[in-house]
């Protein structure tokens, strides 16, 4: 996140219609947590850098969407 949470690792990308949505899932614990972010550029992704693998999210990674 913009704020340095490692929110997990992406799963998968689908398309809802209006804009596609990125599952993120979370590593370690007992249950696993998945993230649903819709890719929407500047509101929810900051920025993507390929080299790296990094994707920074403006997201509360309290916000649990499963």
């Amino acid at each position: 996140t913009v704020e340095g949470y490692k929110l997990g690792e992406i799963d998968w990308v689908f398309d809802t219609g209006s804009n596609d949505v990125i599952i993120v899932k979370e590593s370690g614990g007992a249950e696993p947590r998945e993230h649903l972010l819709p890719y929407v550029i500047d509101d929810v992704i900051k920025s993507v850098n390929l080299e790296m693998s990094l994707m920074v999210v403006d997201w509360d990674p309290e916000f649990i969407d499963s």
